[in-house]
């Protein structure tokens, strides 16, 4: 098998654009490795409840509990999101923004400036959907409700072998004691990965942190000194 095969840690909108884009390069595999509880979506993830309603019918309310909504503010997120638009992915909110304070400066409030653009079907489908439209034209295969915990590097092949737990150890909320007690396995392909890519920055902590995917030190020592982003972020290592 002549196929390049490059690992994704982390199944949200980095890992699902990152997808995207590999996705036109010819004879390669694709591995997404999510722990999300909820399937893909990281930071757009979305839930549903079945409820009763007022008036006793069954009914289901449907939250967005992480990124809610979004502006395109470059020319090339702008074409990515008319894409969307046409695909039936994205739509523009006409949200009733009120604030009693006036705001000079945007940092994690309401933006001042629209449009702003939401997910059809909640936040977490338009993760779903590009993942869809890269296995349209490449082998894509999501791991679900996996945790790569640690990275090891074959010397002589060159390739990366992930090691990590799946199921209920794997969920960043379960209990601490049950996710020390787990059995680690190699995950994914055994022969290795060509390429791995990271799309958050907690993937490079210690071992104390529940998104820690145990990068070597040398991992990032091209980068050293240079600022790293907290959010939707991609940090490939490209020794291959």
């Amino acid at each position: 098998d002549m196929k390049r095969k490059v690992a994704i840690i982390g199944g949200g909108m980095t890992g699902a654009a990152a997808s995207k884009c590999l996705s036109k390069c010819s004879n390669i595999q694709i591995d997404i490795f999510d722990q999300g509880r909820r399937g893909v979506g990281g930071r757009t993830s979305s839930r549903r409840y079945d409820i009763r309603d007022g008036n006793d019918e069954a009914a289901t309310v449907r939250f967005d509990h992480g990124c809610q909504f979004f502006r395109a503010d470059t020319e090339r997120f702008k074409k990515l999101v008319y894409g969307w638009i046409e695909k039936g992915y994205v739509s523009e909110w006409n949200g009733d923004f009120r604030s009693s304070i006036k705001q000079e400066h945007e940092f994690f409030g309401l933006p001042s400036t629209p449009p702003f653009y939401v997910a059809v079907d909640g936040m977490q489908s338009l993760s779903k959907n590009i993942l869809i439209d890269a296995s349209a034209s490449a082998d894509v295969r999501i791991h679900p409700g996996v945790r790569v915990a640690q990275l090891d590097r074959d010397v002589a092949t060159k390739k990366w072998r992930l090691i990590g737990t799946s199921g209920e150890a794997a969920y960043h909320d379960t209990a601490e004691k049950l996710q020390l007690d787990c059995q680690r396995n190699v995950i994914g392909e055994e022969s290795g990965y060509d390429a791995v890519i990271l799309t958050d920055i907690s993937s490079s902590f210690g071992g104390w942190h529940r998104a820690s995917a145990g990068v070597p030190d040398f991992f990032f020592e091209s980068s050293e000194g240079q600022s790293r982003c907290t959010c939707s972020s991609a940090n490939c290592h490209d020794r291959i």
